[in-house]
C-alpha cells in the first residue's frame, strides 16, 4: 500500500501474506482506515492520501548445491 503525506512524501506499507480473496474495495477501505487513524507518521506527519496499492506474488525455488 502506497500513501502520500500532505507535504507529498511517500510512505509504503507492506503486508506479509494478504488473504487471496482481497477485493479492491477491501484494500481501499483498509487504506482509508489507516489514513483516518493517523497511526503511521512520516517524519512527524500522518499519511494523508492514497497513492496506490499492489499485491506482489513471489516464488522462490531453492537448490541444494554442493561444492
Amino acid at each position: 500500500m502506497q500513501f502520500k503525506t500532505a507535504s507529498d512524501k511517500n510512505y509504503t506499507l507492506s503486508v506479509d501474506a494478504p488473504k487471496d480473496s482481497l477485493t479492491e474495495q477491501e484494500i481501499s477501505n483498509a487504506m482509508v482506515a489507516i489514513i483516518d487513524s493517523e497511526v503511521f507518521l512520516v517524519r512527524g506527519e500522518p499519511v494523508a492520501t492514497i497513492k496506490g496499492a499492489q499485491i506482489v506474488d513471489r516464488q522462490v525455488t531453492e537448490y541444494l548445491v554442493q561444492a
